[in-house]
């Protein structure tokens, strides 16, 4: 298993505009990283949350940087993914995906998730933000 310093510099989050932006920089491989990567990354979307208590956010979650390098989650990590969506301040997610293999891939995981209509998926950031803000 990769460390958590190097699974921290696979993935970015930032809040800008009122949207929380969720940028993969690098997938990883093995379970167990694969696992602990989506643990911090929700920890990091929490302290987001929690910094910013009562109010709502739309999210960007953007994987164009996986292309091709891009694999399927292990079922841990998925669930962890769907969970964050289920969240109560977050509105809606938009998913930036760069070709039809990360598009399957989102439907597993937007397939565990409760708020199923508030999920899509977009080839371009210009198109998910104006999904977003409708």
């Amino acid at each position: 298993m990769e460390s958590d310093q190097n699974l921290k510099n696979t993935f970015k989050i930032s809040l800008e505009d009122e949207i929380i932006n969720i940028k993969m920089i690098n997938g990883v491989n093995d379970v167990t990283s694969n696992v602990k990567q989506a643990e911090l990354i929700n920890e990091n979307l929490k302290e987001i949350l929690n910094q910013n208590s009562g109010k709502q956010f739309n999210c960007i979650f953007d994987l164009t940087s996986l292309g091709l390098s891009a694999h399927y989650p292990s079922p841990q990590a998925r669930q962890i993914f769907a969970k964050m969506s289920d969240y109560e301040q977050i509105k809606k997610v938009a998913v930036l995906v760069p070709n039809s293999l990360l598009q399957s891939i989102m439907r597993f995981v937007v397939n565990l998730t409760s708020k199923k209509e508030q999920i899509e998926s977009f080839q371009n950031r210009e198109e998910a933000i104006k999904w977003l803000t409708e």
